[in-house]
């Protein structure tokens, strides 16, 4: 089950709780490609991210992780989707990768976060 009121409206209106299946069968009636798995807390959702990943790789769907990724986590995060059959995973990174002292991203991370899916993604 998955929650689907987090727009704006929705998440004012009561909780919309459905199967992973039926949101993304809502998304690809509204012409959508992914779905945005959020908040993850890294891998506090595992299990949880692991169905979804699981129902997105049946249902040819793209999966988005979002939330807590970081250097130390991001490679099962990936891997977690690849081991599924998600046949496009778009993980979002945010402000781990991010110094916050000058707001730069530090391209030191990227290029290991870089490393670390061409070792994954073959």
């Amino acid at each position: 089950m998955v929650k689907i009121s987090t727009g704006p409206l929705s998440s004012a209106a009561p909780d919309g709780i459905v199967p992973v299946e039926t949101a993304i069968a809502l998304l690809k009636d509204f012409g959508g490609s992914s779905i945005k798995y959020f908040p993850m807390g890294g891998l506090k959702c595992r299990d949880e991210y692991t169905a979804v990943a699981q129902a997105c790789a049946r249902h040819d769907f793209w999966l988005e992780p979002t939330g807590g990724i970081d250097l130390e986590n991001f490679e099962e995060i990936l891997q977690i989707a690849l081991d599924a059959g998600v046949s496009k995973i778009i993980p979002h990174i945010y402000s781990s990768i991010i110094d916050k002292a000058s707001g730069d991203t530090r391209p030191e991370d990227v290029r290991t976060l870089l490393e670390m899916t061409k070792k994954l993604v073959k």
